[in-house]
């Protein structure tokens, strides 16, 4: 399952934005290795995860492939960081790609779990995805301290000022 760490945050371009991955044994076999996939919009940069993750910049696709027993009935819990780059709203999704495992060799098997197919809207478990919308500010700055030099016609016009965003 797939959350923002901070779901009541009102994210703008540029914000970093924090995702927790929970990966569950839901059956009473134990999982072996598993890769985890996460399908990052073209909105959002990927900056960082824990543990370690592989990003491919090509088609923003982070993967984790774990490589320990899953107990049954377990959790893992994984981070993933990035970075809004857009105003937009973003569906980030994230799936298990591949697993070992006593269940995956079982006719038939977990038929709610085909890894790796990306099938949105499907009946399966082992995707999930969240939305995230990022805004810009109604006032994006204000601006105070405006000093205009020189006063006359004979040199160039400079403009001084500060703003801060709010």
């Amino acid at each position: 399952k797939k959350t923002l760490t901070d779901p009541t945050k009102q994210y703008k371009p540029w914000d970093l934005v924090w995702y927790r991955i929970v990966v569950s044994n839901k059956g009473n076999m134990p999982m072996g290795t598993f890769k985890v996939n996460d399908y990052l919009p073209q909105w959002v940069q990927y900056v960082s995860s824990s543990p370690a993750w592989q990003y491919y910049a090509s088609n923003h696709v982070v993967y984790r492939t774990l490589v320990w027993w899953l107990p049954a009935y377990g959790q893992k819990v994984l981070f993933l960081t990035g970075k809004i780059l857009s105003e937009w709203t973003h569906m980030n999704c994230v799936e298990l790609g591949s697993y070992t495992g006593l269940s995956s060799w079982l006719s038939p098997h977990d038929i709610d779990s085909d890894p790796d197919n990306m099938d949105i809207g499907a009946l399966e478990d082992d995707e999930s995805c969240v939305e995230v919308t990022a805004t810009n500010p109604v006032n994006p700055a204000v601006c105070k301290s405006l000093a205009v030099t020189p006063t006359s016609w004979t040199n160039p016009l400079a403009l001084s000022y500060f703003c801060d965003a709010t």
